[in-house]
């Protein structure tokens, strides 16, 4: 993900996805905190500046083998 941390606007780098891949937001405690439809391509830009400060991790739920990317919103 980048830029990171961000304030705003970051470009996720998730690989191959379909546009039926769900990409979730979640906060550090695992709380939902936004749920998105994928692209289709290896990168998406997803608006942050409406979610507080904090850490989150962002990931694919029809990739189980994925590793969530970390994210930092200042």
């Amino acid at each position: 993900a980048s830029p990171n941390p961000t304030t705003g606007m970051v470009t996720l780098h998730m690989g191959n996805t379909t546009a039926k891949d769900v990409i979730v937001l979640e906060g550090m405690d695992g709380r939902l905190v936004r749920e998105m439809n994928a692209t289709g391509s290896s990168t998406m830009t997803v608006d942050l500046s409406d979610v507080p400060a904090g850490i989150y991790f962002i990931r694919n739920t029809s990739d189980a083998s994925a590793r969530p990317l970390r994210v930092v919103k200042q």
